[in-house]
């Protein structure tokens, strides 16, 4: 584990670390887009929560947020970085409650995917099968969330399963929803992953704001 500003880091991890003391600020312009469409202010899930950049953030408006993330060596960092009232969640998002598969990728912490489903593997088959390993899985429906104001999402193409999972959720809180927006392989990439998420979102009411930078704002 190393320190990057003030921030903990796997030791292998490339990415985020270029930024230096500037990494705390990294997407910071899409969060606080986000902020502004916001009502409420009980609680905040950050699905996809990495070492908790983004909770960090949220947790200086919000009473409590959920940060929730499956990868161990990300977890073990986001304990020494979120205030107490970030809630680690331990698990995936996903459509159901089970055992995954996820692929870690050591250099970028923030770009681990599930690769055992089928909305998401045709996008993505791992390279090197020892970073594959099994983690847990929940919908956001089964935490029984209420007072919801907002939801970020970023786990590398499985937004769409996440988002199933958390329909009930979604209807019932109406919360403002941050979404990576981000095809894959690049900027000439595939954007099927996003394609689903967007028609799933649209079609439960909800309506497409701002895109900054690979992210975009959803309100109901």
């Amino acid at each position: 584990m190393k320190i990057v500003g003030d921030i903990y880091f796997p030791d292998s991890e490339q990415h985020f670390t270029e930024l230096g003391d500037n990494v705390g600020s990294y997407q910071k312009p899409q969060r606080e887009k986000a902020l502004e469409y916001v009502t409420e202010w009980k609680l905040c899930l950050d699905i996809g929560a990495n070492v908790g950049i983004f909770s960090r953030h949220f947790a200086q408006h919000f009473e409590e947020v959920w940060a929730i993330e499956p990868v161990s060596e990300n977890i073990a960092c986001l304990r020494k970085n979120v205030p107490k009232n970030v809630r680690i969640i331990e698990y995936a998002a996903g459509e159901e409650n089970r055992v995954a598969s996820i692929c870690r990728t050591p250099k970028n912490v923030g770009g681990a995917f599930i690769c055992d489903d089928e909305e998401v593997m045709p996008l993505f088959i791992p390279k090197n099968r020892d970073l594959v390993e099994d983690i847990n899985m929940i919908t956001i429906d089964s935490l029984d969330i209420e007072n919801l104001g907002l939801i970020k999402i970023d786990i590398q193409g499985s937004e769409v399963i996440a988002l199933k999972g958390a329909k009930d959720t979604l209807l019932r809180c109406k919360p403002v929803l941050l979404i990576e927006e981000k095809p894959v392989g690049g900027k000439d990439g595939s954007i099927e992953h996003i394609e689903k998420a967007q028609k799933f979102l649209l079609d439960i009411g909800m309506k497409a704001k701002e895109k900054i930078g690979a992210d975009r704002v959803y309100v109901f």
